[in-house]
């Protein structure tokens, strides 16, 4: 048998043509090599501009350990709000920050494109978006472990998850692709009630509390008004070991404390200079502002779960906007919004022993973000 030149060469081409769809589509099988990256107490926390003043297109961080205020700049003409930072960074020293990211017109300010979206931190570079119709309304919270997979609440009242990066689940060694749309979380348990509404998720940094978060949550069909939602809640919810279904889950307040008509949200833990544990929430009844109250957050050490909040917390502000409690570092104080007339606020730090010191000095170490 012979082969002509032309033969031969048509032979290789298809040979190499082949080897290179071979390793396009092995590389696609092949995660991306992450660099290595260390659990570190996340010291920055977003601060929305809209609750302080009128520049909805900015973002400002508050410096848990310093008591300051910076910014991260995005390209121009981009946002991004309901931010939250990875409790790790990376070999360079970075962070990451993931939230609702939006594109405007420069010169009209209409809003182009939107989605969620991924930076680094504090150099602002973008490492992903993507585009969906399912968007949080509150700030994400980090999973536990060193993956880019956050838990948020969008506009329909739900949980959902999404993984940027192929990483392994909670409970097995098996690596999941990244996530295409944001995925529901399931309820596994008893509901407390019909059209549930969430916000506000928070996991709590204790070791003995393993995969449990505090949330806002309303529901319609009390006994009290079975056709209409009732007042805001805080909820303590168990997921199971992948992340993906509501396993347990109990009110965190007792009714009595928080009052039959009040409203509580915005929960945020956090530790005192003793090293207890600390809750934080706001409170407020029918039209009057929202106050900042803490209590000691009791916990049953055999089960693993919260126990029902029943000692009267402590006011440490009483004219503040709802955006959760923000703990220093060394548990000596908390940053609140605080308002200072019906169209001011400012960012303010309470000391958590003695509220009584707020206006010696807390108004001059931030004052209004600009």
């Amino acid at each position: 048998m012979r082969f002509s030149l032309t033969s031969l060469i048509r032979l290789i081409l298809i040979l190499a043509m082949g080897s290179s769809a071979a390793a396009v589509g092995l590389s696609r099988l092949v995660p991306t090599r992450l660099g290595w990256r260390m659990t570190s107490k996340n010291n920055q926390v977003n601060i929305p501009l809209n609750l302080i003043h009128s520049d909805l297109h900015a973002t400002q961080w508050l410096d848990t350990s310093a008591g300051t205020l910076s910014s991260l700049d995005l390209p121009t003409g981009e946002s991004i709000s309901f931010a939250s930072c990875s409790p790790w960074q990376d070999e360079k020293g970075r962070r990451q920050v993931i939230g609702l990211w939006s594109r405007f017109e420069d010169k009209s300010g209409t809003m182009t494109d939107f989605g969620i979206a991924r930076f680094s931190f504090p150099d602002g570079e973008k490492l992903d978006m993507v585009s969906s119709d399912i968007l949080p309304v509150s700030k994400p919270c980090w999973y536990p472990g060193m993956g880019a997979r956050v838990l948020f609440s969008a506009g329909d009242g739900q949980l959902y998850h999404y993984a940027f990066e192929t990483s392994p689940l909670f409970a097995s060694s098996e690596r999941r692709l990244p996530d295409t749309q944001p995925i529901p979380i399931r309820w596994r348990c008893e509901k407390p009630g019909e059209d549930i509404f969430i916000a506000e998720p928070q996991f709590i940094a204790d070791p003995r509390l393993c995969r449990v978060l505090l949330v806002t949550l309303r529901y319609r069909g009390s006994n009290e008004h079975p056709t209409r939602f009732g007042p805001m809640q805080i909820w303590w919810l168990r997921l199971d070991e992948n992340g993906r279904e509501i396993v347990d889950a109990g009110r965190l307040l007792d009714p009595a404390l928080s009052g039959q008509w009040a409203d509580v949200r915005c929960p945020s833990t956090g530790r005192d200079a003793s090293g207890e544990l600390i809750l934080a929430y706001h409170r407020k009844v029918g039209r009057e502002p929202w106050g900042v109250q803490v209590a000691t957050m009791p916990i049953d050490t055999k089960s693993g779960t919260p126990l029902t909040v029943t000692a009267k917390g402590r006011l440490l502000a009483s004219r503040c906007q709802p955006m959760p409690a923000v703990f220093s570092e060394d548990g000596r104080w908390v940053g609140i919004v605080e308002l200072v007339d019906d169209k001011h606020a400012t960012v303010k730090r309470v000391p958590l022993d003695n509220p009584s010191r707020l206006l010696s000095f807390a108004r001059d170490s931030f004052g209004t973000a600009r």
